[in-house]
């Protein structure tokens, strides 16, 4: 599942606990990409089991573990 911003609608804290919590039990893999009004610090924080987020600075990343390539930016 490529989820694609903007994923809070204000960069609430809040907001982000909310989905976290609905994606928890997604039947597949999640990643998401942040929209222009997504906060990446607070992503980080509710999200801290996406490995695949880059440790700081913008939110672009690529996965290649699949059989197809993809490559979210920022």
């Amino acid at each position: 599942i490529l989820a694609t911003g903007d994923l809070a609608n204000d960069e609430g804290t809040e907001e982000y606990a909310a989905l976290a919590q609905l994606l928890a039990h997604a039947p597949a893999p999640v990643f998401l990409l942040p929209g222009n009004h997504d906060d990446p610090a607070k992503m980080r924080a509710a999200f801290p089991d996406h490995s695949y987020f880059p440790a700081d600075g913008h939110l672009s990343y690529s996965i290649d573990h699949l059989p197809v390539r993809v490559v979210c930016l920022d």
